[in-house]
């Protein structure tokens, strides 16, 4: 294959900001020059205007729906939507029916995944049954190739449970992964605490709910040490906290959800429940807040969100409807126009968050546009416009605000 004439986006690449052709030949980047200087007599030539390269994406927060809910999405769907959002990796949280707490899950999954067109990876429980009481089997599922642990959906509660994890997690250098939520404080709220959740008439969920417990996971993480990830971020108190956090015993990265980034809760006034997430989307000022955390590096990677929902679970009034978007096909556009487009932060910034950032999280193996190096690259036009349709989903579930919209870059493919 040889891809002409094409922008190179990557920091860690001496090749980074120029325009070159590359060749990959039996899966290799086996050569790369000025443009028009490699032979294009090759069985497949992309020369497309306004392309550029990158290492390809990952995406460490994906709801997978399989085995268990397969009616919202199944394996091979969300590989075909991750492959058109243009990532080539991605790490899926554990809440499947049964849930992902022991190794034999992990083997199972695998051998599901092989054949599909992207490389999928999976997180084990932190706790039995992802039920906050008992830890489950962590070195086993390591060992079988879980890339870290949590119970996703269903946040630790238990300040013991989550002290021991990482206790026990330190034999093994071990990854924990955490939402913080003080469930007594959120329970029961439909968006965020603000002028807006008084306006519309809908329960609110107080930010402290998230920056009280992000307060105690940073006292168990400095007198236990160890790994912690927290994702998402959605409170600057929080975000606050982790700016002010040092101990070198720990271990402490923050992943962003690119829909808390780019939207307030103004989005919702039309009761949108398509726009309806845990954690919610917080107000102007507090987004505005989050987007500064962001200029000043304090997020070391931004994720999707996945996170699939059938009609019957969406198409409800908006208390009742469950929380969750797909964005694994429009993820990359939504942070180009939000985030990029509008001086956030540059586009080899939101590459960087969006490719070695969770590498260097999750312990991937590094990838950069190198001669020599396996080809795992991500294909864009970050001009190009299209239309998100109904054509782009790849399974039953439609939970997308943008559909009929029209999303300025796009993704030509993933090589991977």
């Amino acid at each position: 294959m040889l891809i002409q004439g094409v922008k190179i986006i990557d920091p860690e690449s001496a090749f980074h900001a120029q325009i070159c052709d590359l060749l990959i030949e039996n899966g290799i980047i086996s050569a790369i020059g000025k443009p028009g200087s490699l032979a294009a007599d090759k069985e497949e030539v992309i020369s497309e205007e306004g392309l550029h390269v990158s290492p390809a994406w990952v995406d460490s927060g994906v709801v997978l729906a399989d085995p268990g809910f397969e009616h919202k999405e199944k394996l091979a769907a969300l590989a075909k939507a991750a492959a058109f959002g243009g990532f080539g990796r991605v790490i899926c949280y554990p809440n499947t029916d049964p849930v992902i707490d022991h190794a034999q899950m992990i083997h199972a999954l695998q051998q599901r995944s092989k054949p599909l067109p992207i490389h999928f990876h999976f997180l084990g429980t932190i706790s039995k049954g992802a039920k906050g009481k008992e830890l489950a089997e962590a070195y086993d599922m390591q060992q079988a190739g879980a890339l870290g642990f949590s119970d996703g959906l269903h946040p630790l509660q238990s300040s013991g449970l989550m002290l021991r994890a990482l206790q026990y997690y330190q034999a093994f250098e071990g990854l924990l992964l955490s939402y913080p939520d003080e469930e007594s404080l959120s329970h029961g709220g439909q968006m965020n605490e603000s002028a807006q959740s008084v306006k519309l008439g809908l329960k609110g969920i107080a930010e402290i709910a998230e920056s009280s417990r992000m307060a105690e996971f940073l006292q168990m993480l400095d007198y236990a040490g160890g790994r912690l990830h927290v994702q998402p971020v959605s409170s600057p108190l929080a975000l606050n906290l982790i700016q002010q956090f040092h101990s070198p015993e720990a271990s402490l990265t923050v992943g962003g959800s690119i829909a808390h980034l780019c939207f307030d809760d103004s989005v919702l006034s039309e009761f949108d429940e398509n726009f309806k997430l845990f954690p919610p989307l917080r107000d102007a000022s507090q987004l505005k807040a989050l987007q500064k955390g962001l200029q000043d590096g304090l997020y070391d990677l931004l994720f999707s969100g996945h996170y699939a929902q059938s009609l019957e679970e969406k198409q409800l009034e908006f208390a009742r409807a469950e929380p969750g978007m797909l964005m694994l096909q429009t993820a990359f556009s939504i942070a180009n126009k939000h985030l990029v487009k509008s001086g956030i932060i540059s586009l080899d910034t939101l590459i960087h968050l969006l490719s070695h950032g969770p590498r260097k999280v999750f312990g991937l193996p590094s990838c950069s546009i190198a001669v020599g190096q396996k080809a795992e690259l991500t294909l864009f036009q970050p001009e190009a416009k299209w239309t998100f349709s109904r054509n782009h989903l790849f399974s039953p579930a439609q939970n997308s605000p943008f559909l009929g919209q029209e999303l300025e870059g796009k993704v030509l493919r993933v090589i991977c």
